[in-house]
């Protein structure tokens, strides 16, 4: 993008931890993981929220013509202004996304 090609080492760059001391590279920032502070995985009840609503979802809609907004490089806090890959997409056009109608692809189970 805009003629700038990563190296291997690009990923590495702005780590929390020197290359030396990264213990993984499953871990984003290669650093150390977060503590669980003794929580125990699946022991507790989920909560759930209606991302989309309560109303019904119509499988006969067709596709909406916006797609999902690419990251622009802008203010802060949601754009970084030299960094589009630290950036994300406008707020405006996030929101004009998510008002179109239905949900595409429609969901097949």
């Amino acid at each position: 993008p805009n003629g700038v090609y990563g190296t291997r080492t690009t990923p590495t760059t702005d780590n929390v931890l020197p290359p030396a001391l990264q213990t993984s590279f499953k871990i984003p920032t290669n650093g150390k993981p977060s503590p669980l502070f003794g929580a125990q995985p699946y022991t507790q009840q989920l909560l759930l929220f209606e991302e989309f609503g309560t109303e019904k979802l119509d499988p006969t809609l067709p596709a909406p013509p916006l797609t999902f907004p690419v990251p622009i490089v802008g203010p802060a806090p949601t754009q970084d202004p030299n960094n589009i890959a630290r950036s994300g997409p406008s707020a405006a056009a996030l929101e004009a996304f998510m008002r179109q109608p239905g949900l595409y692809p429609f969901p097949a189970q």
